[in-house]
């Protein structure tokens, strides 16, 4: 009878030869001769014939992972090839090589359920034993963000994704549609799409897209009028090296120059995120067809309107997906000299140039 025939059934086997210790600390394994209960209708499940057991050197022979994602270790004992959950032994450790990442990707739906991880499996004690497995009722086809990938010594390869507050690290073939690597902000608990309190603050990590982090404190609100009661808001903040917020840090972007404020565009009107970045590049193209304006313009990073770049966000822990960040055009992006009277910076509010709606901008003017 094929393997289709029943529920369970082995999904791969693995030829492996390497020594493991048998640990039943607060287990009771039984030992199956022959096949892996339930497949194929193996010894009665339930013996505890592995607990004696316990801290016997084994040689684990081969490995089967059934389609429920629990794996099987196979190992001679007493004249007889057994089979015990791999849980149930301390495997051979590897080394792994990890390189750090910032990619949104999506997690497989699949009939086999695969098992997740604390950590990379096999590279620490008990780092094997799975904490869940991802199947069509829990995370599979969420969007994830990947964090880092791992290759172990014998060439298997693992990913850790972030999802739904938690770090986990799953194997390499469930995790599909990886996007392009992006700086990511997690903004910490008690933020300001739990309300619509008009200033809240909290704390940032700056993830970047090769992993490097940066920390910081973060005062932020909703930003807009009728925008706020999109299903995704704007928001506007600034990031602080002090709890009390009162020294301002500064952070660079991309090649942005430095700067402590900004802005993030949740887009909701526009979902290709693609605006404000085409509007520079039309209008940076076109200056560059002008004679003087290009060689005097002070703000050669902004030169004179928006220009945004994509990050990922999360919000207490849950992703909210990509928006657009912007900074802000002000005194200080286009390094005006605060101590010199001739410099100001004139700002027409909103489109419009009438008496109200101009700004001027200068340190010692204000």
């Amino acid at each position: 009878m094929s393997d289709s025939n029943y529920d369970v059934y082995v999904k791969s086997m693995l030829e492996v030869d390497y020594e493991a210790t048998i640990d039943q600390t607060a287990r009771f394994d039984g030992l199956y001769k022959g096949m892996i209960w339930p497949y194929n209708h193996g010894e009665v499940a339930g013996n505890r014939d592995a607990r004696p057991l316990h801290g016997t050197d084994i040689r684990v022979k081969r490995e089967a992972t059934l389609n429920t994602g629990m794996t099987f270790v196979e190992f001679k004992w007493q004249g007889n090839d057994v089979w015990i959950p791999k849980e149930g032994i301390i495997p051979l450790l590897f080394d792994a090589k990890i390189n750090l990442t910032n990619q949104l990707a999506t997690l497989i739906k699949t009939n086999i359920d695969y098992p997740y991880f604390k950590e990379i499996p096999q590279t620490k004690k008990f780092s094997h034993i799975p904490i869940g497995y991802i199947n069509k009722d829990k995370l599979a086809g969420q969007t994830i963000l990947v964090m880092a990938h791992a290759t172990r010594s014998d060439g298997q390869e693992f990913t850790q994704i972030f999802t739904n507050g938690s770090s986990l690290w799953v194997s390499s073939q469930t995790v599909t549609k990886m996007g392009k690597p992006l700086t990511t902000l997690f903004i910490g608990g008690d933020t300001a799409v739990r309300t619509k309190a008009k200033s809240k603050k909290s704390s940032v990590t700056i993830r970047r897209a090769n992993g490097e982090n940066t920390m910081a404190q973060i005062k932020f609100s909703v930003q807009g009028n009728y925008t706020k009661d999109f299903n995704r808001r704007n928001f506007e903040f600034e990031l602080f090296n002090d709890f009390e917020q009162s020294t301002p840090k500064t952070v660079q972007f991309g090649t942005w120059q430095p700067r402590s404020k900004f802005s993030l565009r949740g887009d909701y009107t526009d979902q290709t995120h693609s605006r404000n970045g085409t509007g520079y590049s039309l209008w940076k193209e076109i200056l560059a067809t002008e004679e003087i304006y290009p060689s005097t313009i002070r703000d050669k990073e902004m030169l004179g309107t928006i220009q945004t770049q994509p990050v990922n966000v999360f919000f207490d822990g849950m992703n909210f997906g990509v928006y657009s960040l912007s900074s802000y055009f002000d005194a200080s992006s286009i390094k005006l000299d605060p101590n010199n009277d001739d410099e100001i910076l004139l700002l027409a509010l909103d489109g419009y140039a009438n008496d109200k709606d101009l700004a001027f901008s200068n340190k010692m003017l204000s």
